[in-house]
């Protein structure tokens, strides 16, 4: 995901990581890029991994019913703005460890 990020927002994977480490989320980081947004993150993440589920289905390798397709696509689109705007277990854990006293 950082790379499909760093990509999208126009910086390196280093950068991008190193940023995300001093605290900001990728939603902060994506508002303060011109031309770029969290919605517009978001939905560019989860395209491609929605061109992904079509590869797959295509291969008959995904026969899950539309409905179910369209459940599975709404968790994914839960998560991934979760991980974005900093609100995932693990965005939460990298908060509180660099809170931690030394």
């Amino acid at each position: 995901m950082l790379e499909l990020a760093a990509a999208y927002l126009g910086v390196s994977r280093a950068r991008l990581h190193s940023e995300l480490q001093s605290g900001r989320t990728l939603a902060q980081l994506a508002d303060a890029t011109s031309g770029r947004s969290a919605t517009g993150l978001i939905d560019a993440l989860l395209s491609t991994r929605q061109r992904r589920l079509r590869v797959g289905a295509g291969t008959g390798a995904n026969v899950a019913s539309p409905a179910s397709q369209r459940a599975r696509l709404a968790r994914l689109r839960m998560r991934v703005s979760a991980q974005v705007y900093g609100s995932s277990p693990r965005a939460r854990r990298r908060r509180a460890s660099r809170r931690a006293p030394s």
